[in-house]
């Protein structure tokens, strides 16, 4: 019986204190994006393009914020459709395809910032760079699964 008991209290203090300092995925997102401007900074020796470069960074932040919101509507506005029981088929097909658009404009602007920041470097800095890129990629593609 203490066995169980034991176990019982463990799962629940686990259970309570788990999502206390936990961040959410936007901020993690966030966190890796000021990561990535960190290491740019760190890298890029010459003032100009570095300036340049961390300006691409606060681009593909917004862009990908951007592309974030058009997804998020995209499910908030297909399930309003979709709990209004006399909607048509030919509703969802038109809110479907305008909400496809905006999503695929977004991704688009982010792979083109995306794109730009990779030329922005030289292949050693790029070398330098390229695993906080590919861990705030990650981060921010973990964000939208998250929606």
């Amino acid at each position: 019986m203490r066995k169980h008991f034991l176990i019982l209290l463990t799962l629940t203090l686990g259970a309570g204190c788990g999502g206390k300092n936990s961040l959410t995925a936007d901020e993690v997102t966030a966190a890796a994006f000021d990561d990535l401007r960190s290491e740019v900074t760190a890298v890029i020796e010459d003032a100009e393009r570095r300036e340049a470069t961390v300006a691409l960074i606060d681009k593909l932040e917004s862009d990908y914020r951007a592309l974030h919101d058009s997804v998020l509507e995209r499910r908030t506005r297909i399930r309003m459709l979709n709990a209004d029981y006399d909607a048509s088929r030919a509703e969802f097909i038109a809110l479907t395809d305008e909400l496809e658009v905006g999503v695929r404009a977004a991704r688009k602007a982010a792979a083109l910032t995306q794109r730009d920041f990779m030329a922005s470097t030289t292949a050693d800095e790029w070398a330098l760079i390229s695993k906080m890129n590919t861990k705030t990629m990650q981060a921010a593609i973990a964000a939208l699964q998250a929606i």
